[in-house]
């Protein structure tokens, strides 16, 4: 009789205590698509070359906030210093910030890059800086706050590109600052 009783005790404690140990429902998957990228609008307020690596630009760029970022920039033997200083730039924001050469480098400018390898940065149409970029059909989601490790941006970036219109897309997502649709060099890719 008492083998019995703890044995009944026993399974009721273990099914009440297994019930409360459910496994935690799987994290919802977050698609990979264009939502996953932070894109804003900026304005290059600097430029200097790099004083260790002579191939590198440093820019801060405002973005509206507080104080610019500063980003990193292999541009140097594509485009003119001058050409560059106080243009309003596409700015990937949610990448990991790093340091190239002792100089933290914390978003990338997007550029255009033709069939003949010419390099063209991505102007933004007239706007205040930091005006958040959008593709249309792609709603915005907390994912663009999540940082884009190397993996994701491989993924996503070969998607990105301009047609034969000019027109940035990524895969057929019109790129969108408010109502204007983003240009640059036709038949590009956009890294």
């Amino acid at each position: 009789m008492l083998c019995k009783r703890v044995s009944l005790t026993a399974r009721r404690w273990c099914s009440e205590n297994l019930a409360k140990r459910a496994p935690p429902a799987p994290p919802k998957k977050t698609p990979l698509d264009a939502s996953c990228f932070k894109i804003k609008t900026g304005r290059i307020e600097s430029i200097k070359v790099h004083e260790e690596a002579e191939w590198l630009f440093v820019e801060q760029v405002a973005l509206g906030e507080e104080a610019p970022l500063t980003i990193c920039s292999g541009l140097v033997s594509h485009v003119e210093k001058e050409n560059l200083l106080h243009k309003d730039v596409l700015v990937l924001m949610n990448l990991k910030p790093r340091e190239i050469k002792g100089v933290p480098s914390e978003a990338m400018l997007l550029c255009a890059v033709d069939s003949a390898g010419a390099v063209t940065p991505l102007q933004a149409p007239p706007c205040p800086p930091g005006t958040p970029v959008t593709f249309v059909g792609i709603s915005p989601s907390d994912s663009s706050e999540q940082i884009l490790n190397s993996k994701k941006l491989k993924k996503l970036l070969p998607d990105l590109h301009t047609g034969s219109d000019g027109i940035v897309r990524w895969k057929t997502h019109a790129m969108m600052v408010g109502q204007v649709v983003v240009e640059g060099p036709p038949n590009a890719d956009v890294s």
